[in-house]
Formats: structure tokens, sequence, C-alpha cells
């Protein structure tokens, strides 16, 4: 999975670095039709962390992985902001503390993304078709009974 991490300069190669160790895809353009994710990481001198997405499963996620592991207070925006279940903006706090909270929770929400979405169907072949290979083995099967014939 492509996730695209904009941002802090700190925290946004942090988050790559842990995202990569992790197994995803970081950087270049998020694919169309919701195959990847954008994530927006700022830091600010404040009191809160605040969070920017729309209500789904994946930002329920991230808010309640930097619960678990920040006692800083949270804040939720609603109006205005990102637009997509597949994007998400965090202003963290100045603390360091604050910035690891957010980076593990964010590797988590994507982790438990990729585990809850519904595993793709496998493609069938066509019944008659043959793979290239095979055709090529034939063909080259039949070129040998030729030369071994003659």
């Amino acid at each position: 999975m492509r996730v695209k991490v904009e941002g802090d300069e700190d925290m946004a190669a942090a988050l790559a670095g842990n995202l990569r160790k992790a197994g995803f895809t970081v950087g270049g353009p998020v694919g169309l039709f919701g195959t990847g994710y954008s994530i927006q990481l700022e830091r600010t001198v404040g009191s809160h962390i605040l969070v920017d997405g729309i209500d789904c499963p994946f930002e329920r996620h991230v808010i309640n992985c930097i619960s678990q592991l920040s006692d800083t207070p949270l804040l939720l925006q609603r109006a205005g902001g990102v637009q997509s279940d597949r994007a998400i903006r965090v202003v963290s706090t100045a603390r360091t503390e604050d910035d690891r909270a957010v980076e593990l929770a964010l590797v988590r929400a994507l982790e438990f993304e990729v585990q809850t979405q519904p595993a793709s169907e496998p493609k069938t072949a066509d019944v008659g078709a043959f793979p290239k290979w095979r055709l090529r083995l034939e063909r080259g099967a039949r070129r040998l009974r030729r030369t071994l014939t003659l």
C-alpha cells in the first residue's frame, strides 16, 4: 500500500522510516480510487494534539492509538478540513513524546487498515486459454519430434 507523507521534516522523515520498516511504500502520488493514504503532519506550540479527518474507521483508530500512547488532550477538527477517508492531518505539540506517539499511532492505524481490508478476488483464467510458456513448450516439442523423425 502506498502512503504519501507530507509536512514537518523531522516527523515526516521518522514516520516514513517507520512505515518502510512496516512494509509500506512511502512517497510518490497516491493512486486513484482509494489505493493509498495521505498523511499531513504539522507541529505547533500548544497544549493539544489536533486530528483533522472525516468520521471513518481510519480516523477512529488513529485517535484511539494516540490517546493510548499520549496523555496530551486531543481535539477533532471537522468543518473545512480533510474530506477523504484515506487522508488525515495531525498537528502535534512541540513535545518529543507527542511526536513519537503520533508516529506510532499512524503506523498502527495503517496496519489495522490493511488487515481489515477485504481480500481481492483471485483472478480466474479462461478454461480454454493456455499460458504462453506452455504454448512455447509444445511448439518446441513438435519441432523436436519433426527433427527426430527425419
